[in-house]
């Protein structure tokens, strides 16, 4: 599951190759199983309704105090007690995004919240809706903007916001006494230990980085309905175009195959996309005998369909067969001094440390059968 961002739609899915490299974050549930790109993931909360009662906080000084870390020092607090107050603009309008000191916000599910796309607020927005320079917003008689509370917050008391003042915060802070949030929702991103979101379920998040190797993308009717792209059924009525994204990377997908495909010596290709199925290495390039065994071996593959590359370069074995293990061909054939007795060995790349002895006549099928068996893995 993912965000389908600015493109839109009713439904968004994305493919990923779980890597340490990854640069996205994958949060799977433990129980059902569940699973979502951090930046949409929902979270489960129990429920929770806001507190009454009657006011009691106050405003302390806080000179050049901005950051939640110099908050949490000045007034010796825990960031879980700080409710960071996040301007954000919101088709231009104004609006108060409500997260804990340690979270952070995600402004994609904002954006799903408030049913448009929204940005972070500049500083001459933030002055004129707070009164106050970046880092001392706070929600307590905030006039005039949305506040949206992350459902996190529900139930706390006793936090610290910023007092829409400059050098200046207020402490004893209640959400529902303090101040009145217009919109409560999970507007912050995941995190590894969440309770999952779906309906019913009670599980944990566990995380892991992951590489995007696909996203699809259910637009419906969203663009045609207002391109009038209408199509004509078989009864003769029109009907607007239902529409959809699909995006594979190519280039993504070669990277992640190798993130989860190698080893210490180098990459382990699958079979189906290997640049060459097989390597050739020429033990001795001056030995007439291995050269014309390798000739031929070389040409009856080609022949065969096979992806085969040859390496008869005047280097020692030892670094060509360094060579092969790097570029990761899923199949080595060595022709060495056993081509005087009409053999050669053959070994896979993920196995390298076994070689079989096989009959140079009867090569090529040998080899024809392991690429046959290995197309139809599924890695």
């Amino acid at each position: 599951n993912a965000d389908s961002g600015a493109i839109g739609g009713s439904e968004s899915n994305e493919f990923m190759v779980l890597a340490d490299s990854g640069e996205d974050i994958v949060l799977r549930c433990d129980t059902c199983g569940y699973a979502a790109n951090s930046e949409r993931a929902e979270i489960g909360y129990p429920d929770a309704t806001l507190a009454t009662g009657e006011p009691n906080s106050e405003v302390v000084s806080t000179p050049d105090v901005h950051t939640v870390t110099q908050v949490c020092e000045f007034l010796n607090v825990d960031a879980t007690k700080i409710i960071k107050t996040i301007i954000v603009s919101a088709n231009g309008r104004a609006v108060a995004a409500l997260i804990r000191g340690d979270r952070e916000l995600n402004l994609p599910k904002l954006g799903r919240t408030l049913g448009s796309p929204v940005e972070m607020a500049g500083e001459d927005m933030v002055r004129k809706v707070t009164g106050a320079p970046v880092g001392f917003a706070g929600p307590v008689d905030l006039k005039g903007v949305q506040i949206v509370l992350d459902r996190e917050l529900v139930g706390t008391s006793g936090m610290v916001v910023g007092a829409n003042q400059a050098d200046a915060h207020r402490i004893n802070v209640t959400p529902g006494v303090d101040f009145a949030p217009t919109t409560i929702s999970d507007i912050r991103t995941a995190l590894s230990g969440d309770t999952c979101g779906q309906t019913g379920c009670s599980g944990k998040y566990s995380d892991a980085h992951g590489i995007e190797v696909g996203h699809i993308f259910k637009l419906g009717t969203k663009y045609s309905k207002s391109m009038n792209a209408q199509i004509q059924t078989d009864s003769g009525k029109m009907m607007d175009i239902i529409m959809g994204c699909y995006g594979l990377g190519i280039s993504r997908t070669i990277a992640s195959a190798i993130e989860a495909h190698h080893d210490d010596d180098g990459i382990i290709w699958p079979m189906a996309i290997a640049p060459f199925e097989v390597v050739i290495v020429l033990a001795n390039h001056k030995d007439e005998v291995q050269r014309t065994a390798a000739d031929g071996l070389y040409e009856a593959l080609k022949s065969a369909g096979v992806d085969v590359l040859y390496d008869d370069r005047d280097e020692r074995t030892g670094v060509k067969f360094k060579d092969a293990d790097l570029i990761g061909f899923p199949v080595k054939v060595v022709v060495g001094r056993g081509a005087a007795e009409g053999i050669v060995e053959i070994s896979m790349r993920r196995d390298k440390s076994v070689a079989n002895t096989v009959a140079l006549t009867e090569a090529v099928v040998y080899i024809q059968d392991i690429i046959g068996a290995e197309m139809l893995k599924v890695e």
